[in-house]
């Protein structure tokens, strides 16, 4: 056993399976060790532990290790034994970890040791719990998983369902989207209501899955509600052709910052007042979202940065409503209640 220069304790061989580092850092005034984490490595796996402060590396044998997951939720304390010495110490360790094998732990650089290498085997810290390593860590896994979850999930095409349910193509009716405002249109009010509140339950319940449901981090949460919204604009169950995502990013936004949500429907409620177009009042709403979050949430750079994305994607679907704006032919219930009040005096 030697202790490095960084501050570090070296158990065994370095390089072959089954040894412990780890890092006592600076003492205290009182000449406590810090207590820090631990890299502990077993047969396939790594493990992250604690070492308790001790005056001495004699107590630090006393005060034993704990082994701790990734979400610091269930701990292992492994009792070392003063009497075992150095060696034995070393060994109840490796013997800790090859019983842990086949738990994920979460990886942290801050236990390697400053300007030293890595461990040569599974350096990004993951286990399999049949042996063996894999080389994509944990967290970008996770993202890959509820990103996919995202998608599918908002590309459930909730219009187009609804529509064929009452004998209608809704994509070769109106205006050929499969939105809440067109099925609106075609079907009714009340189906335009229920298709608008289904879109953005997609979006919100992708945001939840992510959020609340696994424990996601905030990036990771933007991440599946953007994922959300491209699935229904690309919807793989329509040849990905879909939605303008409106009423699905107004669903994220729910689960990610309701305070935007509101001042953004606030914006869309006001322009339909004035206008009586729904397009126009959607890529209003959707032009405020990178500016609402600066304003409302300052410090969230993963949410900003899905506001101009939402927005972005908004205006892509838009393009055939901003080319009916510019020829004047674009849908307006202004110009149908006109043309319902000539219709009643003609009568």
């Amino acid at each position: 056993m030697r202790i490095h220069s960084e501050g570090f304790l070296d158990f065994g061989q370095g390089r072959r399976p089954g040894f412990a580092r780890g890092r006592l850092g600076r003492k205290h005034h009182r000449g406590d060790f810090h207590a820090h984490h631990f890299l502990l490595q077993g047969r396939n796996a790594f493990c992250l532990g604690r070492l308790g402060g001790a005056k001495n590396l004699s107590a630090l044998q006393k005060s034993g290790i704990r082994l701790q997951d990734g979400g610091d939720q269930h701990e292992d304390v492994i009792p070392i034994l003063a009497g075992q010495g150095f060696l034995g110490f070393a060994k109840r360790v490796r013997l800790a970890c090859r019983q842990l094998a086949g738990r994920n732990f979460r990886h942290n650089r801050s236990s390697y040791p400053k300007g030293g290498s890595t461990p040569n085997q599974n350096p990004l810290g993951i286990s399999l719990p049949f042996g063996g390593s894999s080389p994509i860590p944990k967290r970008v896994t996770t993202r890959f998983f509820l990103f996919g979850a995202g998608f599918l999930i908002g590309s459930i095409p909730f219009g187009a369902w609804i529509a064929r349910c009452q004998g209608v193509d809704i994509q070769k009716k109106g205006s050929g989207n499969i939105g809440a405002t067109n099925v609106g249109r075609v079907l009714g009010k009340k189906w335009g209501y229920l298709v608008f509140l289904l879109d953005a339950l997609k979006g919100w319940f992708a945001v939840w899955l992510a959020a609340e449901f696994l424990q996601a981090g905030d990036a990771t949460s933007v991440l599946t509600g953007i994922a959300a919204v491209a699935g229904h604009v690309f919807s793989p169950w329509l040849n990905f052709r879909g939605g303008k995502g409106v009423a699905t990013s107004a669903g994220v936004l729910l689960g990610l910052s309701p305070a935007v949500l509101i001042w953004a429907a606030a914006i869309w409620g006001f322009s339909f007042f004035v206008k009586r177009i729904v397009s126009v009042s959607s890529l209003l709403a959707a032009t405020s979202f990178p500016f609402l979050v600066m304003w409302l949430e300052p410090g969230r750079q993963a949410l900003l940065a899905a506001s101009f994305l939402l927005a972005g994607l908004v205006w892509y679907r838009h393009r055939g409503n901003l080319q009916r704006l510019a020829q004047g032919t674009e849908n307006s219930f202004e110009r149908k209640r006109a043309a319902r009040r000539k219709g009643k005096q003609k009568s």
